[in-house]
């Protein structure tokens, strides 16, 4: 290789104007200080490099395994010596920028299965060259080094529970590079991964080595491909899948990377009340959603703050995620479902359910981001029941006739005690006392919590509802209204405005 004479290249005299050095412009062009400093950065890396050429280090050709300066090619001088000096400026700066780290793009590169195998065969463990065999092409393989030092610690992929084993830097399925671990659950874990085919960031829930688990992540993937063929072009609030396979005896389904779910938003918040037009920015998104799972005749049924996550670098634009309950109406698979603060009576009490048990986790949703604390925090079903009844009422006599599990909430009438030994009684707590906000907003979230689902608002019937519609400032002026007006029906206070 043509070693550069950078003796000579320190005669090159480097400014960011083209024009002489005049009084009129030295302002802005380069002092021959920084020029001097940004040579010598240039030398600095000029020789790095030679003496790694010299050396004949051999390196893995994994872009992604360890970072790895190209070598200086053996170009003329002459064609380093552009011929104005902002050009020799702007020659070295983009030199010094491509051969820093934290600038180095990805290159994408696909191997066919042949022609990895003759050049990196020894780079993967002895498990691996059985299993890639089933791949046509190959994108990434993670650092042989560090699979080989665990590979001698743990002899099993999977822990006690059933979930793979993550590592940092580590592959899943000779394509994705993973990054960090975003979260887990009895379904198994969610990580963030690089996809190394395009080079783009993903999120990869790995389902764990379970028959149960599997057959339910197949219903979810289903739902999922079902949610993609009617939204093409990705304009629902819906999380869209890009991807699902079984690696390691494990389900993976790739979907795209959103950003913190509304609990995590709220703990970054130290759970103070989010802004009511905020919340009603969400409500809409979410009702959109809802509509649209309704006309595909899908039921969620894990409405919660967990999983409605932001869109990345937005700050109001959402996405409905976690499809791992979710189910067809005609197709119910559980009777008993959704997470307790948020279960709807009818899951409850054991009567047939429909899409209205989403709306009831929607208005829980909706004064839990107004509140700041969930609306009915139970410890167990009793409980949960009870808080309920505390500010709606009794249970409705035509639910109870339905219900398969009325005896472990009452006996002959009479309410059980929770598992603390206590007893709510029913009607003791004013709706508008848990409930902040204006009336509309009260009035909004009541017809959400309805006890028979048949009464429940349907999506579109909340999309038309007064608080929906109603502007913010009509919201501010309605809460200066005194209290005996607050309590008429709203289309007083529109006329007022």
């Amino acid at each position: 290789m043509r070693r550069i004479k950078v003796d000579r290249l320190r005669t090159l005299r480097f400014s960011s104007n083209s024009r002489p050095r005049t009084t009129k412009n030295a302002s802005n062009s380069r002092s021959p200080k920084q020029g001097k400093t940004l040579m010598s950065k240039f030398h600095a890396v000029v020789m790095s490099q030679e003496k790694s050429f010299d050396n004949e280090m051999v390196r893995s050709k994994n872009s992604f395994a360890s970072y790895q300066l190209n070598h200086v090619t053996s170009r003329p001088l002459s064609k380093l010596r552009v011929s104005t000096p902002v050009k020799r400026t702007k020659f070295l700066q983009k030199f010094l920028l491509s051969k820093s780290p934290e600038a180095t793009e990805t290159n994408v590169k696909e191997y066919t299965l042949g022609k990895f195998i003759k050049q990196f065969k020894h780079e993967l463990t002895d498990y691996e060259l059985g299993e890639v065999f089933s791949y046509k092409f190959i994108y990434y393989w993670g650092v042989f080094e560090e699979k080989l030092a665990r590979a001698e610690i743990n002899k099993v992929f999977d822990d006690e529970k059933g979930n793979l084993i993550l590592y940092k830097r580590d592959h899943i399925a000779f394509r994705y590079e993973i990054i960090r671990l975003l979260g887990q659950g009895s379904f198994g874990q969610v990580c963030e991964c690089l996809d190394h085919k395009d080079n783009s960031k993903v999120a990869v829930k790995i389902i764990k080595n379970s028959k149960n688990l599997a057959s339910q992540a197949q219903v979810e993937i289903k739902i999922l491909k079902i949610l993609n063929e009617n939204d093409p072009n990705n304009e629902q609030s819906i999380l869209h899948i890009k991807d699902s396979f079984i690696f390691r005896n494990h389900i993976c389904i790739i979907t795209e990377l959103l950003g913190k779910n509304l609990y995590e938003l709220q703990i970054s918040k130290n759970f103070c009340s989010f802004p009511i037009s905020l919340i009603k920015k969400f409500a809409i998104q979410i009702l959109n959603a809802f509509k649209f799972l309704e006309s595909l005749k899908i039921i969620h049924c894990d409405i919660k703050p967990e999983n409605i996550l932001l869109m990345p670098n937005e700050r109001s634009k959402i996405k409905i995620a976690d499809f791992g309950s979710s189910c067809l109406l005609s197709e119910k698979i559980f009777t008993y479902i959704q997470s307790r603060f948020y279960r709807a009576p009818e899951v409850l009490l054991g009567i047939n359910y429909g899409c209205g048990i989403d709306m009831w986790s929607l208005g829980c949703v909706l004064v839990e981001l107004a509140n700041g604390k969930p609306l009915f925090p139970a410890d167990c079903e009793r409980e949960l029941l009870q808080l309920i009844m505390e500010v709606k009422g009794f249970v409705p006599p035509d639910m109870l006739l339905q219900s398969i599990r009325k005896n472990k909430f009452f006996n002959q009438g009479e309410i059980l005690p929770d598992k603390h030994g206590n007893i709510r009684k029913p009607l003791s707590v004013k709706f508008s006392e848990v409930v902040p906000g204006d009336y509309l907003f009260l009035d909004f979230v009541e017809r959400c919590l309805e006890w028979e689902p048949w009464k429940r608002m349907t999506p579109e019937e909340a999309l038309e509802h007064s608080w929906i519609k109603t502007h913010d400032t009509e919201n501010i002026l309605e809460k200066s209204l005194p209290s005996r007006l607050l309590r008429r029906k709203p289309f007083l206070i529109k006329k007022l405005v």
